[in-house]
């Protein structure tokens, strides 16, 4: 199964990008058009999949992108960029490059997927059923019953001609909050990224930086340096 790395950024980590090129796998280094980053392709989406409204109302904000220029939502970019440079792969990592790893812990979490059939895969997913009272709900339309942090996903190619598809439908969904919901309704399989336990931890993955207790035997983020690996180095 050929698997294809898009690395987004915002911050021009091009350490970040050196590190996940050293893996042997292909990776595209792409960036938000307004935001510019130097060393990454930069990409605009497609004004047909943004919402009508700018800005969304705050009942909806959470949802979707908040306005059309919004950078922070910008792995939507990624699924522009597979689109519009016509990326040819059986599946599609989208990582953020505040993501922090070493050369080899990429290559092995790359290698536990090569034959993974889910169509998409992400972290710290919670269900709306294990965690009701979650502010989060209320930003959401009732057939979404899923949140995750949207720091890295994998994605088969169902997975993003659904997002494409749905974005086109409902002009509403380019958010990373999205995508995992949009792709179950349309059918796809849900997955684990550190489906082996190995790769990473609840310690690790974070929203916040201050939050994260740095482990530089595994997968961290969010990680704010452009470096190579896992700081300290």
């Amino acid at each position: 199964m050929k698997q294809l790395i898009i690395l987004v950024d915002v911050a021009g980590y091009t350490n970040r990008l050196k590190q996940i090129q050293a893996t042997g796998y292909k990776v595209v280094g792409i960036t938000p058009s307004d935001i510019a980053s130097p060393g990454f392709l930069p990409i605009t989406a497609p004004e047909e999949w943004l919402p009508t409204a700018d800005p969304i109302p705050e009942h909806r904000n959470d949802w979707t992108i908040q306005q059309k220029k919004s950078w922070w939502k910008s792995n939507i970019h990624a699924i522009a960029a597979i689109q519009q440079m016509d990326l040819q792969a059986d599946a599609y990592w989208i990582i953020e490059s505040d993501c922090a790893a070493s050369v080899g812990r990429w290559k092995s979490l790359f290698g536990d997927h090569a034959d993974n059939p889910d169509d998409i895969c992400t972290t710290c997913v919670r269900t709306r059923f294990e965690e009701p009272g979650r502010e989060r709900w209320r930003f959401t339309p009732s057939w979404a019953n899923y949140v995750n942090l949207g720091a890295m996903y994998r994605m088969t190619r169902f997975a993003v001609d659904s997002i494409i598809a749905a974005s086109v439908e409902m002009r509403e969904v380019p958010s990373e909050n999205t995508y995992i919901n949009v792709v179950h309704r349309a059918g796809g399989k849900i997955g684990k990224l550190n489906r082996t336990q190995t790769h990473m931890n609840n310690q690790t993955m974070k929203s916040k930086e201050s939050k994260i207790l740095i482990n530089r035997d595994l997968v961290n983020h969010p990680v704010k340096a452009n470096t190579l690996g896992v700081p300290p180095l």
